[in-house]
């Protein structure tokens, strides 16, 4: 039990350094155009999600072909909550 702790608690906090990340610059935002930058920070934000979804896909797959099919499901749990999160966030 207390992997399955260690597990969720390692995941989420990876994935939820990054939405704050966005949610802060999103409700930061200026009105008006203030031109071509780059916004480090976001794109930043935007690749670690993008990794971390990559990473646990991956890891997911790798549970259920070992028949460790709780910790599968607990990934999947993991991944639909961040990923409506990315996609909101995203179009905001």
């Amino acid at each position: 039990m207390k992997n399955l702790a260690v597990h969720i608690i390692i995941r989420l906090a990876i994935a939820l350094v990054p939405i704050f990340i966005l949610v802060n610059k999103k409700l930061n935002e200026t009105s008006g155009n203030s031109g071509m930058g780059i916004d480090l920070p976001m794109m930043i934000a935007f690749g670690i999600l993008i990794i971390w979804g990559i990473f646990m896909i991956f890891e997911t797959g790798r549970f259920f072909y070992s028949k460790n099919n709780k910790m599968a499901v607990i990934n999947l749990f993991l991944i639909v909550p961040v990923l409506f999160a990315f996609i909101y966030i995203g179009g905001m």
